[in-house]
Order: C-alpha cells, then structure tokens, then sequence
C-alpha cells in the first residue's frame, strides 16, 4: 500500500514540475518584418524621411522587449534590444562590439503603437552618432533635435502627438515605480 501512495505522489510530484515548466517559460514570439516608417524631428518642420527598419529577431514576452536584428535603412545593427520597460534601445555595430545605447523606445500596454527617438550623441565614434547621422541626411550631429519614428500614426502631427502619449505613460508608469 505504502509503494503504490510513494508511487502516486511521485507521478504527481513529476507532473507538477512539468507543468509548472511549461507555464512559467518565457513566451517568445519570432519577428521578421519589414516596417517603412517617416521619421521626423519635432524642432524640425521641414524635417521628414522615409525609413525602412528590418526587424529579424524574438519578442520575449518575459522581459517584453524585442532582441535581435535591426537594419535601418541599410545600416546592420546587431544583438539589439528594444525594452519599452525600461525605455532603452541598444544595439552593437558588428558580432565582436560592445552594445550601446541607440536612443529610447517606449510602447502602449498592448504594444501595438511604438514609438523610437533617435538623438545626438556626446561621443562623435560612437555608433549611435553614425545612426543619427545616417537618419539626419549626413547634417551635422548638433543640428535640430531628436529623430522621432512611431510605427502606427500617419503625419507628422499624428507622429509626435502619439509619441508624447507614450512617452508620458512611460513616464507614470517609472513614477508610479519609484514612488
């Protein structure tokens, strides 16, 4: 009678931990698009840029953050991840390189509106300048402001309203945090 209890408990015992397995991994999602966006600067009326951002990577739905590839308009950024959380976007140039800080991201709750600000950089080498460079049409680093691209709005003034929105949820929501 005791053999068959021990028996029974450890079928259960075995199966609890299967289970909890399979319910606490991390879900990810595989994320191969092709996303042309305008990017514009809120300084900058006159400023407006197709850009053709390739995305071929995870979503981890754990750490809600987005890592792998992104290619914007040609230029190849490597181990990148984007993690509304925090409002971080990181990448490294190539394979062998540190990653460093691209500019911010921020994202609704349900993550379909996203919104990417690309600024200047301090450091003149630093791959985030060349980015921004690249994206402000070869100008000067100290020229006019943060590039601004959102994923879902259509207009210059639909771009920066919905990208304050988010940044301002953003906002509260690291207040509400660190109280």
């Amino acid at each position: 009678m005791r053999k068959w209890l021990y028996g029974i408990i450890a079928v259960l015992a075995l199966t609890g931990i299967i289970v909890y397995g399979f319910v606490s991994a991390p879900k990810v999602f595989h994320v191969d698009r092709k996303i042309t966006v305008t990017a514009y600067k809120e300084k900058n009326p006159e400023y407006s840029q197709p850009v053709t951002l390739l995305l071929k990577g995870v979503f981890d739905e754990k750490s809600k953050s987005y890592i792998g590839k992104i290619t914007m308009n040609g230029k190849v950024l490597e181990r990148c991840r984007l993690s509304p959380e925090f409002g971080l976007a990181t990448c490294a140039e190539a394979k062998g390189d540190p990653s460093s800080v691209i500019g911010m991201v921020f994202a609704s709750r349900d993550y379909k509106q996203w919104s990417l600000l690309i600024g200047p950089s301090d450091t003149a080498q630093s791959s985030y300048s060349e980015l921004y460079v690249l994206l402000n049409k070869g100008e000067p680093i100290g020229s006019a402001g943060d590039i601004i691209m959102t994923f879902s709005a259509d207009g210059r003034e639909a771009a920066l309203k919905e990208s304050h929105a988010l940044v301002e949820r953003w906002q509260d929501r690291m207040a509400d945090r660190n109280p």
